[in-house]
Order: structure tokens, then sequence, then C-alpha cells
């Protein structure tokens, strides 16, 4: 009786710990968190837009320097695209990632169209050569 006992104890915590909710442990000084720490929706697309500038950064004398494509924001129910500079993807990769393997979803209907994603290095005062320019 004592080892059943101790068995089905041993069960509910398992149980307990395994279905209970996340906690957010991210700082705000930890934009970089791994995928082993949850973070929320919200988080994820606030993080993803301060991300995308960089991913936007080119090297006209690169070949195809704006050679290619991610959304614009996460949470854009268009999913309009923009160009991005395909060595700077990873971290818009992750964070979109980790929005899948979240299952977030972008709130409301797409109401306009999208235009064509800008595929050219263009100086941009004050901010260097971008994808697209501002």
């Amino acid at each position: 009786m004592r080892r059943t006992s101790a068995s089905l104890i041993g069960l509910a915590v398992w149980i307990a710990c395994a279905t209970a909710p996340s906690v957010n442990t991210a700082s705000a000084d930890a934009p970089d968190a791994g995928p082993a720490e949850s973070r929320t929706c919200d988080a994820l697309a606030e993080d993803y837009g301060a991300a995308l500038p960089e991913g936007q950064a080119c090297d006209p004398s690169a070949p195809d320097p704006c050679g290619a494509e991610r959304v614009r924001r996460l949470d854009d129910p268009c999913h309009c695209r923009v160009g991005v500079s395909p060595v700077r993807t990873g971290k818009l990769d992750s964070l979109a990632a980790q929005w899948t393997a979240q299952s977030c979803q972008s709130q409301g209907l797409c109401n306009r169209a999208c235009v064509s994603a800008a595929r050219t290095c263009s100086a941009v005062p004050d901010a260097g050569f971008v994808c697209g320019g501002r």
C-alpha cells in the first residue's frame, strides 16, 4: 500500500508539473532568450519588429544584397513581405519559428493589398544601406 501511495503522489506531481501553464521568465533585458523560455506572442511580435531593421541592412557590393523576403510584422493578418538581406535572416527566422511553435496568430482580417517587397539596396541618410529604402 505504501508503494502505491508513493507512486500515485509521484504521478500527481508529474501531471501537475507537465500541465501547469508556462511562466514567462524572460526579462526585458534579455530579448535573445532561447526557445526553452516561452515568451508571449505580443513579446515575439515586438522583438521581431525590433529585429527587422537589422535584417533589412544590406551591403550593396554583395551579390543579391536584398535577395530574401520576410513578413513585415508577425501579427500582420495580410502577411505583407519586405526585402531583407539573405545573410541577416537568422534572428527573424528564429522569432518566426517561435511564433509558429506557440500557435500565435494575427488578429483581424486583412483589409489592404500588400505592395511588392522592394528588393533593392538603397542608401538612406543616418541608416546606411537598407533593403527597399525607408
